[in-house]
């Protein structure tokens, strides 16, 4: 498969050096997971070693997260992800179990979060997610409702609504610690990263904590076909937090 060797030791985003690891402080959070299928995500990866982990037969999830960084190595900056849990190099799969994995706290294997497109407040932040990890990333407005009992996220670009994310406040008080491997490819070559979460807040693994609504930006018209439902089967809700990624490697 190759050798795993490090991009680079630093980067330079529109004249900011950026050293690993990077460590990242979060303001505000969302997460929301919802079913898609399997066959329409498998679509939008154009890898010939990843493809889709499934949670049932025929379904897997894309998982949208909403972040107010509110200080990174580029600065402060609002950014939604879109990921879908893939597996890497492997012709098995046994629905449900692989997405249990990522409960395994700081270990790397086969299973890991393709983040598909990457939506940004600012140019430096899209510049940043795409200089190091190859994110595909676009600029867009964000507008937070956030109450005591819910948080709404909407992001719109000049081509229209890319998503409104909503996130009410229930589940059970956690402290996620867990390590999060991340891919994204240039050509044939893998990268890989783990974020490793350090954060305080409410995590529900039943459906009704939110919805993820597509809009019509063409960034996420795949994501849009492949989804089966607004309603999340998994949301969380962070108040406070850290993340540090530990550097981009190439497969």
């Amino acid at each position: 498969m190759g050798k795993r060797t490090a991009l680079t030791e630093t980067f330079d985003i529109m004249g900011t050096n950026v050293g690993f690891p990077a460590r990242h402080r979060v303001g505000r959070s969302v997460s929301l997971a919802v079913l898609a299928s399997s066959a329409g995500a498998a679509k939008l990866l154009e890898h010939p070693r990843l493809r889709p982990a499934t949670l049932l037969p025929g379904r897997t999830l894309i998982i949208a997260s909403w972040f107010e960084w509110a200080d990174t190595p580029v600065g402060p900056f609002s950014q939604v992800t879109f990921a879908i849990p893939v597996l890497r190099d492997s012709r098995v799969s046994v629905p449900g179990v692989a997405l249990l994995a990522h409960t395994l706290a700081g270990r790397e294997g086969k299973l890991g979060f393709l983040t598909h497109v990457v939506a940004c407040s600012n140019e430096i932040g899209a510049a940043y997610s795409w200089d190091i990890w190859a994110e595909p990333s676009f600029v867009a407005d964000f507008v937070v409702e956030d109450g005591p009992h819910s948080v709404a996220v909407q992001v719109r670009g000049p081509e229209g609504l890319a998503v409104r994310l909503e996130a009410r406040r229930l589940g059970r008080t956690v402290h996620d610690t867990k390590g999060y491997p991340l891919y994204t490819y240039r050509g044939e070559r893998i990268i890989s990263d783990c974020m490793q979460a350090d954060g305080n807040g409410l995590m529900r693994l039943l459906p009704g904590g939110g919805s993820v609504q597509f809009g019509e930006h063409p960034r996420v018209a795949g994501l849009a076909r492949a989804a089966r439902g607004r309603r999340s089967v998994q949301s969380g809700v962070f108040d406070s937090g850290d993340v540090a990624f530990f550097g981009p490697r190439m497969r």
